[in-house]
This record gives C-alpha cells, sequence and structure tokens, in this order.
C-alpha cells in the first residue's frame, strides 16, 4: 500500500541555515548513496555557512547531496534499529567561526530493490538501462520489510520513509523535513 511510504525531502524556509560550502571525506560526495558502509575516515566533515541569525534544522539543507541530520534526529533513527551509520560533521558558521558538533552525515545502509518495473512510467538510461524521466513512481513495498527508512536501488538518489517514521518525526517536532507522497513524485532529466 504506497500510502505507507513517503519520500523524504528537505524542507527549506527563508530563515533556515544553508550550507554554502564543505569539506568533507571524498566518500560522502561520491558514496553517500551506494547503501554501503563508509570507512571511518578519522576526519570531521565540516559544512560551512553565512547567516549566524539562521535558523539551525534537524534536516539540514545547501549545496551537499549527502544527508545530513542534527543529533535529535540522529537519536530517533538510531532507536529503529534499521542499517545505517553516521559520521561527524561540523556547522561552522563563517563569521563568527562557531562550530556546531551536534551534526552527523548519515549513511543509510543496504539500498532495497523495490522499483516496480511494470507499473511505473519512465524511460530508461541506453547503458545502464536505470530508470529515468519518471513521471509515475510505483514501488513493490513488499520487498521493504520493516526497514523504517531506505534508498531506493534503482533510483539512490531518492530517501524513503515508513508511516512509523514519519509520525515519530513529527511527534519530536524535527524540522527542515517534508514528506512527499509517493503518487506525487515526477523526476524529469535536464
Amino acid at each position: 500500500m504506497l500510502s505507507n511510504y513517503y519520500l523524504l525531502n528537505r524542507n527549506i524556509n527563508e530563515n533556515d541555515i544553508w550550507v554554502k560550502s564543505y569539506k568533507v571525506p571524498e566518500a560522502y560526495d561520491w558514496n553517500y548513496s551506494d547503501g554501503i558502509s563508509i570507512k571511518n575516515t578519522n576526519t570531521s566533515g565540516e559544512l560551512f555557512y553565512q547567516n549566524n541569525k539562521s535558523l539551525k534544522t534537524d534536516y539540514v539543507a545547501g549545496i551537499q547531496s549527502f544527508p545530513v541530520v542534527s543529533k535529535k534526529f540522529k537519536e530517533l533513527l538510531e532507536n529503529l534499529n534499521d542499517p545505517l551509520e553516521f559520521h561527524h560533521v561540523k556547522l561552522v558558521q563563517v563569521i563568527s567561526e562557531l562550530v556546531d558538533n551536534d551534526y552527523y552525515f548519515l549513511n543509510i545502509l543496504e539500498n532495497i530493490e523495490c522499483f516496480d518495473w511494470d507499473n511505473s512510467e519512465y524511460e530508461k538510461l541506453p547503458v545502464s538501462q536505470a530508470p529515468t524521466d519518471v513521471e509515475k513512481l510505483v514501488l513493490e513495498t513488499h520487498k521493504i520489510g520493516k526497514r523504517n527508512i531506505i534508498r531506493i536501488a534503482e533510483l539512490q538518489s531518492l530517501i524513503l520513509v515508513s508511516d512509523n517514521l514519519r509520525n515519530l518525526i513529527e511527534s519530536c517536532e524535527l524540522t527542515g523535513i517534508e514528506f512527499q507522497n509517493i503518487e506525487n513524485y515526477q523526476e524529469f532529466e535536464l
């Protein structure tokens, strides 16, 4: 039943922080969506933002492709026992040089092949045969099992959350998060 799963997106408000630049281990940029463990680099990434009056959210928006979550969001996710790993990152306010150490790169492990090839509407990339230009996204949700947060193996940029996780996020009043119904998803290649 599709109504039990949602796409996790960043909700960006005018007064929220926006990461303008960052320095992180290469694996964060290149392997963040592969569903594989990233070896501990013993280096904290740094994410830089400008406005010192900006609000820090629990799901950080900016130029980075990889998900960055607050300590509060991290603790909520750890209680679910899904295959995840967290790597420390620092939020650095450029002007004052104040550092917030309570943020983490979220690495979602064990991507799940759940794209419904028969019922979705999409094009295929010529070489890899991966779906692109998705006009209608349908998932085989029975393949997800009891996971609360996953990456879809065929569309790795997407993060899927269960209705249970959505309710927990809302009850904890986590910020910077938006849920999108799967039925409303459309992706077009530029």
